[in-house]
């Protein structure tokens, strides 16, 4: 995002891109866009045969095809939260609640069962700080393959940005909330490999 937001913790309430940001992640990444054609913000595809089309599709059939798939059996008993472990979400409230602060507090309930909380990836966008969810970041951690490799600018603050090896949390930056929310309830066998 260039000097507009890179590197800053801001990047997720930035709502938009001046054309110089774009032509600096155009030469920063080698994106193959002329100047003629930058401002049209063409669809970006490789040629078949090329290094990085070779590259996807080789990641693609590691992860046994485009299309995810589920056993059709399961393999073990799980116990799920009861309706009243959910009871102070389901209680008249003192005052209004986001969705989000509700979705929240439902899943800490899940985390909390041991029976799934193991099972439970959740992928969340840039924007969690914004709706109340950095306490996940201490309690189940983000996941990285290779731990905390910096400082985290908020290293001081109680919930701060902790990635680990063992981090449930999948981070997908500048996703729209819309696009994560949809992909957090199951924990496939491998977890960690999905967020790779």
């Amino acid at each position: 995002m260039g000097d507009t937001a890179e590197g800053k913790n801001i990047a997720h309430q930035v709502k938009k891109m001046n054309m110089d940001g774009v032509r600096y992640v155009r030469d920063r990444f080698n994106v193959p866009v002329s100047d003629a054609d930058i401002e049209k913000l063409p669809y970006i595809t490789f040629p078949e045969g090329s290094e990085e089309h070779t590259y996807l599709h080789a990641q693609r059939q590691k992860l046994h095809g485009y299309l995810p798939s589920r056993q059709p059996n399961f393999t073990e008993k799980l116990e799920l939260p009861t309706l009243e472990d959910f009871g102070a979400l389901l209680e008249e409230q003192n005052k209004e609640i986001s969705t989000t602060i509700a979705f929240v507090r439902a899943l800490n309930v899940m985390l909390k069962n041991k029976s799934i909380k193991d099972r439970l990836v959740p992928i969340i966008a840039d924007e969690a700080r914004t709706f109340g969810m950095e306490g996940l970041f201490r309690q189940i951690g983000i996941y990285s393959p290779n731990g905390q490799q910096y400082t985290p600018q908020d290293r001081e603050q109680v919930a701060y940005y902790k990635e680990d090896e063992k981090g449930q949390i999948c981070r997908k930056a500048s996703t729209s909330w819309a696009q994560v929310l949809p992909g957090w309830p199951l924990r496939p066998l491998t977890a960690p490999t999905t967020c790779r």
